[in-house]
């Protein structure tokens, strides 16, 4: 089988230790390429699930906290909060995402019903999609 949702770096299931997710891996030119996700735990059985897509403001905007954070690169732990308007659900060819909400303006300060907040562990769909010792596998 393989290990499902492996991050590149230290092949570990991200569904279960996200936080062993690093800023390393989050950096690596695929990893940051490929869009983030934000993950949010499933209570009846502790493991995680992504909650959100970010848009591609969004992306940015986390790319530019990766890349000027002042955690050390092998650390992992990247806990994140997220704050913007649902703008649609995901459609795209990736089904793992299919209908999870995408979350556009991730920079929006305004208060209205439709703002959503959330915290959780900052992970790049690469990895997310990853399966280490089988199909998929990125390199």
């Amino acid at each position: 089988d393989g290990v499902p949702h492996a991050s590149i770096d230290k092949g570990k299931d991200l569904s279960l230790e996200p936080a062993s997710h690093s800023v390393e891996c989050l950096r690596l030119p695929g990893c940051s390429a490929s869009g983030f996700v934000v993950l949010e735990e499933i209570p009846v059985n502790g493991m995680y699930q992504i909650a959100y897509i970010l848009d591609d403001v969004g992306n940015e905007n986390a790319r530019n906290l990766i890349m000027n954070t002042n955690k050390d690169i092998k650390d992992g732990n990247f806990l994140v909060t997220i704050k913007g308007e649902v703008g649609s659900f995901y459609a795209g060819n990736e089904t793992e995402f299919q209908g999870i909400p995408i979350i556009t303006g991730a920079t929006v300060e305004e208060v209205e019903p439709q703002i959503v907040e959330h915290t959780g562990y900052l992970i790049d769909r690469l990895c997310w999609l990853n399966v280490i010792d089988g199909v998929p596998h990125a390199s």
